[in-house]
């Protein structure tokens, strides 16, 4: 699987804020006559190749672009890299593994502009101006201590082992969304408590359904969307829409129906890339320990050889399998399952 970078580049569509449908950030967000008409996938790969054959373009096949053209040029900064059909249709997706951190990321920003008061949906001195972004990085302190001193979890940090990036990896995100979403929803202020609830319990059903290998009830989970939707666009803003949505979070709350509709009515569980990523341990080691380092070709070599031999059939034949000793505690019961079976087909 691949992410949502290279699925830009592949579809040619590098200016687009989402890769399944032509709405803008601001439409996205709230701005647009009804949240329903932004449910349905929009893109696919005749519409792309169709649209860029009427689009100006210069000599190395990337398009013109002109101020405020979005709704003719819907993104396309060039031409697709692929020109199979079939193939630049399996593209349009959302990859669930991705989906989760993602989601968890915007979730993180909601809550540090909820805890800072910071109606400016920003993280840059411009907008938010001084006093705003020091309550701002206030606000990020404070809720990873509490979230720190409660669970043990270093929330929103950078990675210690060595590994780059932060540790919001999958197994975080899916701990505080399951297991510790008190911790989260008690850093809010009273009145935005139940909404703050609402948004955690709503976006970690979709992704359950989403992520899952179970037939689905594509109706109501059409309509539980389209429902948390409109209820994150609601409960926080005023007079004005400060909240912007991520693409991610778009594209899980309007089209994540639809993608499992196409999957025959099954959740796209077994499309997801945490097998690759969890691979990506292993090709660390093997750079870092098992390869030369005269040459970067030498080292790709030694690399991709020990990669085959890892996963031919006769060595794996080999392994010992492991069987993981069962867990002494209780598992713990999430308080969604009554949710998520109303959604499942059970």
């Amino acid at each position: 699987m691949i992410d949502a970078k290279f699925r830009a580049t592949l579809l040619g569509c590098g200016g687009a804020f989402c890769l399944l449908c032509h709405c803008t950030r601001l439409e996205a967000s709230g701005e647009c006559e009804s949240i329903e008409d932004l449910m349905n996938i929009t893109r696919s790969a005749a519409e792309i190749k169709d649209l860029y054959k009427r689009l100006e373009k210069r000599p190395d096949d990337t398009v013109v672009t002109k101020a405020n053209d979005y709704k003719e040029r819907k993104g396309m900064t060039r031409a697709p890299l692929i020109e199979d059909d079939e193939a630049l249709d399996s593209v349009i997706f959302v990859s669930p593994l991705h989906v989760l951190m993602r989601t968890f990321g915007w979730v993180e920003q909601l809550l540090y502009h909820l805890i800072s008061a910071s109606h400016v949906w920003s993280q840059s001195n411009l907008k938010l101006g001084l006093g705003g972004r020091d309550r701002y990085e206030r606000a990020q302190t404070k809720a990873k201590q509490v979230v720190f001193n409660n669970t043990g979890i270093l929330m929103d940090s950078p990675d210690f082992a060595g590994h780059g990036g932060n540790t919001d990896k999958g197994a975080v995100c899916i701990r505080l969304l399951r297991d510790h979403r008190d911790v989260l929803v008690s850093l809010v202020d009273d009145h935005q408590k139940d909404a703050f609830r609402e948004v955690l319990e709503g976006l970690w059903v979709c992704y359950r359904v989403y992520s899952s290998s179970q037939s689905v009830n594509i109706d109501r989970y059409k309509q539980f969307s389209l429902s948390l939707y409109s209820h994150i666009l609601v409960s926080f803003n005023n007079d004005e829409r400060w909240i912007r949505l991520s693409p991610t979070v778009h594209s899980l709350l309007a089209h994540g129906w639809e993608l499992v509709e196409r999957n025959g009515g099954i959740g796209v569980g077994e499309l997801s890339e945490a097998g690759l990523e969890h691979n990506n341990k292993f090709l660390r080691s093997i750079r870092t320990s098992l390869s030369r380092k005269c040459s970067q070709e030498v080292s790709l070599e030694d690399t991709i050889t020990r990669m085959w031999i890892k996963s031919d059939p006769l060595v794996r034949s080999f392994t010992p399998v492991v069987h993981p000793r069962p867990r002494s505690r209780k598992e713990k019961s999430d308080s969604l399952d009554s949710v998520l079976r109303d959604i499942f087909n059970i």
